[in-house]
C-alpha cells in the first residue's frame, strides 16, 4: 500500500513539473536568459518590422550594422533613427544610448521613459526615437549646456559605439544646441 502511495506521489509531483515547465517563464519569473526583459505589447502588424516573438532567437542588433542619423526638427525637437544594413534579421531590443558631448567636458544624455517593446528589424527595416531637450535660452534651461554637431550612439545590449553627425531636416550638417543634463527618448515608428 505504502509503495503504491509513493508512485501516486511521484506521479503528481512530475506532472505538476511538467505543468509548469509547459508555461515558460513569467513576469514573476522574468526573462529567459541571454534575453532581453519583455517590454509592453505594441501592435505594429502593419508596418514591416515585427514585434520580437518570444521564442525567436534572433541575434541583438549591432551599433555597426546599423545605419544611424540624428535629425534636428525644431527647436526642441530631434529624431535618432537606425536602418539595419546587416543581411539577416536582428532584434533591436530597447532605447539606444545617445550623448552629445562637449569635449570630454558637458553632456546631454538620452534618457528612455518606460521600456519599448522589442522589434525584429528585417534587412533595411529601421525604428526612429523622437528626442526632446532643452534648448539654450528656454525656460528651465541650466548652465550646463553643449553645442555640438554630432553624437555618440550605440545599439542597446551592445558595447561599441559610433560617432553621428547631426544634419537638420534637409540633410545639412547642424549643431545641437541644448542645456542640461538629459533629453528624453521615446519610440516613434518602426518603418521601412
Amino acid at each position: 500500500m505504502r509503495a503504491k502511495h509513493r508512485l501516486i506521489g511521484a506521479v503528481a509531483a512530475l506532472t505538476a513539473g511538467l505543468g509548469v515547465a509547459a508555461c515558460g517563464p513569467t513576469a514573476a519569473h522574468g526573462s529567459p536568459p541571454g534575453r532581453p526583459p519583455a517590454g509592453p505589447r505594441v501592435s505594429l502588424s502593419s508596418l514591416p518590422a515585427t514585434p520580437a516573438v518570444a521564442h525567436e532567437s534572433l541575434p541583438n542588433c549591432r551599433t555597426h550594422a546599423l545605419k544611424w542619423s540624428f535629425t534636428l526638427l525644431q527647436l526642441s525637437d530631434a529624431q535618432l533613427s537606425a536602418v539595419n544594413r546587416s543581411k539577416g534579421r536582428c532584434l533591436f531590443g530597447g532605447f539606444p544610448v545617445v550623448a552629445v558631448h562637449n569635449g570630454k567636458a558637458n553632456a546631454v544624455n538620452g534618457v528612455g521613459r518606460g521600456r519599448p517593446a522589442a522589434v525584429t528589424l528585417s534587412k533595411g527595416a529601421g525604428v526612429t526615437f523622437d528626442l526632446r531637450y532643452t534648448p539654450r535660452g528656454a525656460k528651465g534651461a541650466s548652465d550646463l549646456c553643449v553645442s555640438e554637431s554630432e553624437a555618440v550612439v550605440r545599439a542597446p545590449h551592445d558595447a561599441v559605439r559610433t560617432d553621428v553627425p547631426i544634419t537638420d531636416a534637409r540633410h545639412r550638417r547642424a549643431k545641437f544646441r541644448a542645456c542640461g543634463e538629459t533629453m528624453q527618448l521615446s519610440r516613434s515608428v518602426v518603418q521601412r
